[in-house]
This record gives C-alpha cells, sequence and structure tokens, in this order.
C-alpha cells in the first residue's frame, strides 16, 4: 500500500511539475509576442505608440477573458437555479464526501485524469480508491 502511495504522490508531483512548466512558458510567450509587437510596431508609428497600442491589445484581452470568465459563472448560478435532476442524491453525497476530504478528492480527481490513459494506471487507481475508502470506512 505504500507503494501504491509513493507512486501516487510521485505521478501527482510530476503532473503539477508538468502543468507549472507549462503555464509559466504559456506566460512568457505571451510576454514575448507582445515585446516582439511592440517592436515590429515602433517604425511604423514610433515606440511611444507601439507600446500604447500592445498596452491597448493587452487590456482588450484581459476584458475579454474577464468577460467569458463572468459568462461563465452566471451560467453556473443559472443552471444551480433549476430543478433537481435525478441525479441529485449523488451529486450531493459527492459534494458532502469533497467538503469532508477536499485534498484527498483534489488529488483523487487530478490522479483520475492521469489515470485514464493507460488501463494498468486505470486498474492501481481503482484498487487504490477501493483501499482508501475501506480505511476511510473503518474509521
Amino acid at each position: 500500500m505504500k507503494e501504491v502511495a509513493g507512486r501516487l504522490l510521485l505521478g501527482l508531483a510530476a503532473t503539477v511539475a508538468a502543468l507549472a512548466l507549462v503555464i509559466i512558458l504559456i506566460a512568457f510567450s505571451i510576454g514575448y509576442l507582445l515585446d516582439s509587437l511592440a517592436v515590429v510596431l515602433s517604425p511604423l508609428m514610433g515606440q511611444a505608440s507601439a507600446l500604447a497600442v500592445t498596452g491597448l491589445l493587452c487590456a482588450l484581452l484581459l476584458l475579454v477573458t474577464l468577460r467569458a470568465l463572468t459568462r461563465i459563472s452566471s451560467s453556473e448560478k443559472r443552471a444551480s437555479a433549476q430543478p433537481h435532476s435525478h441525479h441529485a442524491a449523488l451529486l450531493d453525497s459527492s459534494r458532502e464526501l469533497i467538503q469532508k476530504y477536499p485534498m484527498e478528492s483534489a488529488a483523487i480527481a487530478l490522479i483520475a485524469g492521469v489515470a485514464a490513459e493507460t488501463p494498468e494506471t486505470r486498474e492501481l487507481l481503482k484498487t487504490t480508491v477501493k483501499a482508501w475508502l475501506e480505511t476511510q470506512s473503518t474509521a
């Protein structure tokens, strides 16, 4: 069981590290793209105007992103206001488990996404979750 937990933690750490690396690379690439846009526009309209246009583009992208995020949030509120479906009991019990064990739920969700890749890791995840559920039910 300790070996399984060690593998799961190692996989979780590797996944988080890879995700952090991807986010850092995306952030730097956006920065370099905006810098190169300012360099390209400088001969056409001067450096100050090029930087102003680039700044306005950044503000526009930020506004579009925030607008999209607020629309997602408002659509979730509308969906939650609708009457409960036949899956309401399952959703309620899942919410209770997630609220009771937030860190474990997050780790299981992340590992489940990674484990869906191969049958071996999927089986490892199933046995680990079963063992964890048995220890939680006896505790």
